[in-house]
């Protein structure tokens, strides 16, 4: 059964938020407290091999830090001006040039291989350590833009998880101050990536304050509540669980866009991830597609389920 929750006594939306407007990665516990999450979700869970996968991944990543070298990043007077101008510093495919997200991607295969996993899989990280760089960096690109074929999306998980160490580690040699909102802030200001989630989490004046998480540099960016993180408008905004709307993960959906994207409240349940918690909550996304909702931005490692 759903629950639908309505809207009853609305924030002004048009308040700002008593909190810091931009949050970077710390790379130092990132990853590694993503694989801890992984597997505290995995035990009994209909995914839980997969969830368990994902964890060996995270930590694959967290180790992979090492293969990271320094360099390879706009110089500090591009950056400032791109802050200036109100455009993130590290959009598009900038952070592709050498031969940095190549080494940590080949530290993750490695990882990854060194433990029990399927057939299948260990074919795909042969395959994809023997690729070369070209081909690599065209898979990468694709990852980027949302333009995965079929056939290529058991690469693409690895593909952007080591993206994802390469931008969340370059996100996190920044410094806050200065950015500014991106897209009307539906896209994240660090890197212009659509959010994974949005997450709730009690404020210092005691309102809850939200930030949307980005899917690629794991910065996250304060966000008006009640208002639609794909396109923005603020008529029609409900609230949808399985069974319990006052469950920790839930749906905001927007009868403008018809699309959705899921919030994560921290008031509700503490450790809450947003990248374990949204793969564990699927059968949510199951629940929402069926009832005609489209989501606001894929999750690269839901790819190849």
């Amino acid at each position: 059964m759903t629950t639908k929750a309505p809207i009853a006594d609305p924030v002004d939306i048009g308040k700002a938020a008593s909190a810091a407007f931009l949050r970077l990665p710390d790379i130092t516990t990132l990853f590694r407290r993503r694989a801890a999450r992984f597997a505290a979700l995995a035990g009994g869970h209909p995914m839980e091999d997969f969830l368990r996968f994902m964890s060996r991944l995270a930590e694959a990543q967290a180790e992979s830090l090492r293969a990271l070298k320094p360099g390879g990043l706009p110089d500090v007077e591009e950056i400032e001006a791109a802050k200036r101008d109100a455009m993130p510093p590290f959009a598009g495919d900038g952070l592709l040039d050498g031969t940095h997200w190549r080494d940590v991607l080949q530290a993750i295969l490695k990882s990854v291989a060194a433990g029990e996993i399927p057939e299948q899989t260990r074919q795909v990280i042969a395959d994809l350590g023997a690729e070369p760089a070209a081909v690599l960096d065209g898979r990468a690109r694709a990852v980027l833009s949302d333009d995965v074929p079929e056939t290529s999306r058991g690469a693409a998980v690895f593909i952007a998880a080591a993206l994802q160490v390469r931008w969340a580690a370059a996100a996190s040699m920044l410094t806050a101050d200065g950015f500014q909102a991106f897209d009307e802030g539906k896209r994240c200001p660090v890197c212009a990536q659509a959010p994974l989630v949005s997450m709730m989490g009690p404020a210092s004046e005691g309102q809850s304050t939200r930030y949307l998480h980005c899917r690629l540099c794991a910065s996250s960016w304060n966000y008006v509540r009640i208002k639609c993180a794909a396109c923005g408008s603020t008529e029609g905004i409900a609230y949808h669980g399985i069974e319990d709307t006052q469950q920790p993960v839930r749906g905001e959906t927007c009868d403008t866009c018809h699309g959705y994207v899921k919030i994560l409240s921290t008031e509700k349940e503490l450790g809450l991830d947003p990248m374990a918690d949204d793969i564990a909550t699927t059968g949510l996304d199951l629940m929402l597609a069926e009832g005609g909702w489209e989501r606001a931005s894929a999750n690269p490692f839901l790819l190849a389920t």
